[in-house]
């Protein structure tokens, strides 16, 4: 299949054939075969008719505002500074990298003062940005006051405006004429930002003000990560390197848990849930669910999960899209080589392939959870299945999004022929149904014959001695071979 198929036709090459002068992003679009067959060139248009910039850079930014805001409230109403410091090397070049994304975005604004179309909400949405940006600022000062880790709430303020910033960079790669001066601002923004970003995610565990905390407060390594630190388990970098060097011991690993993921503070939290929902049931006369009560005490948990395994599968979507257009760029470079035209600008393909390596880098981020387990008996099995829920709950929301948004992408590049494969897998589904079906009840026929001959050898075993005395070995022999 030619790259022209994935991604269609180029729009630079258009520009030099047709020389076509649009007014806004909406008329950037292709024809319409162009259009639909582009779902990037779709969602473009979509996002320009709602609100554009001020969709994609005011919301977030506001969001961002009303977060960083509360969140400096809540530390200085909830907190007492601690009194270690501040971890200088990486407190003031954040500092200065935001301070100087500050004065690009007053210079872009100042530019688009009076040169702005209103209708595509750019200057609103650079001066909600201004806003954001301006509240972080604060915000890094108090988390270095008030607590020994960096924010978590200045980190994803971080990493959702590069995406934001780079997705308003493509966009703009697409304008026709060029914006040139707006372009280059948000550029700029973007690397202060992620230099920003990069001071913010670096480790603090040999800094002064982590070792004064583990002294004092006794806290382990998880509780003082960041959460870059925790997102690709950095953390567990001195237990690894200790192991490295000599067999680990009991104290390396003392305390290296999360308080939250203790037995007896996970016990305690759903027997209290537990207790309430029993006296509710019985007020109602109704018999209490268990698994709406373990639902219940964790439903902060679950609804955070939820929210990043659906973020990492929406991630997960857009490298392939933006492998297309990084297609596309290298074909309309060769092609204005080769036929003697100016050339798009190479900064437009770096944007795009640091974008892929951003969006894998962030879904690999969101979606790094695992876990292992054993069958041995109903008890082991049953304990399993609560590890499994943790994993394949998310699954009742992700599917159908992955399958619509799949299903969208594959009609736009195989029309009605992708409702032959489609329905391959309607007609499998039963069957796959049919053979779920059987394996369960096999598996539970197995666990009831393993849970007898379980029962009667523990019985066998507690009264050995019993069974030497009067010589009867013949029985319990017998009992075995035929359990």
């Amino acid at each position: 299949m030619s790259i022209s198929a994935l991604s269609g036709p180029s729009l630079w090459s258009r520009i030099q054939s047709h020389s076509i002068i649009h007014n806004s992003i909406s008329s950037v679009a292709l024809d319409n075969s162009t259009t639909s067959r582009d779902p990037t060139k779709v969602w473009i248009d979509f996002l320009m008719s709602h609100g554009g910039y001020l969709t994609l850079l005011g919301v977030p930014s506001l969001i961002a505002i009303v977060a960083n805001v509360g969140r400096i409230r809540w530390l200085s109403y909830n907190y007492i500074a601690h009194g270690y410091g501040r971890t200088n090397m990486i407190y003031w070049p954040t500092q200065l990298f935001i301070a100087l994304a500050v004065l690009i975005l007053v210079s872009l604004v100042a530019t688009l003062e009076g040169h702005s179309s209103a209708s595509d909400g750019m200057l609103a949405g650079v001066l909600l940005t201004l806003g954001a940006c301006l509240t972080a600022i604060p915000l890094n000062a108090a988390a270095h006051y008030f607590e020994t880790r960096s924010s978590d709430y200045l980190f994803s303020f971080l990493t959702v405006t590069i995406s934001t910033s780079l997705a308003a960079l493509y966009i703009l790669s697409e304008t026709d004429p060029w914006p040139t001066l707006t372009f280059d601002h948000i550029s700029y923004f973007a690397v202060a930002i992620m230099f920003a970003l990069l001071f913010e995610s670096l480790p603090r565990t040999a800094t002064k003000v982590q070792w004064l905390a583990r002294e004092k407060e006794n806290l382990s390594d998880y509780q003082q990560a960041n959460l870059c630190s925790r997102l690709t388990y950095h953390f567990y970098q001195r237990i690894v390197s200790t192991g490295a060097r000599r067999p680990l011991t009991g104290d390396d690993i003392a305390n290296t848990c999360p308080a939250k993921l203790l037995t007896n503070v996970n016990y305690q939290r759903v027997a209290a849930y537990w207790e309430k929902k029993k006296e509710r049931a019985q007020a109602k006369g109704k018999q209490p669910s268990f698994i709406w009560s373990v639902l219940d005490a964790y439903k902060g948990e679950i609804t955070v999960m939820l929210s990043y395994r659906v973020a990492g599968f929406a991630f997960l979507y857009v490298p392939p899209l933006l492998f297309g257009q990084l297609l596309q760029f290298i074909g309309d470079y060769s092609t204005a080589v080769r036929e003697g035209s100016n050339p798009p600008a190479l900064k437009v393909g770096f944007i795009i392939a640091g974008a892929m390596c951003f969006f894998n880098l962030a879904s690999t981020f969101l979606l790094s959870i695992a876990f292992q387990g054993e069958i041995t008996n109903h008890m082991a099995v049953d304990a399993e299945r609560w590890i499994d829920a943790s994993i394949f709950l998310p699954l009742v929301i992700t599917v159908p999004f992955e399958l619509a948004v799949s299903i969208y992408l594959l009609y736009r590049l195989l029309g009605w022929s992708l409702f032959a494969g489609l329905s391959v897998f309607a007609i499998l589904l039963p069957v796959q149904a049919k053979m779920a079906s059987f394996m369960n009840r096999f598996q539970e026929e197995k666990l009831k014959w393993m849970d007898s001959r379980l029962r009667l050898m523990t019985e066998i075993l507690t009264n050995i001695k019993i069974v030497k005395l009067y010589n009867w070995c013949g029985i319990p022999l017998h009992c075995i071979i035929w359990a």
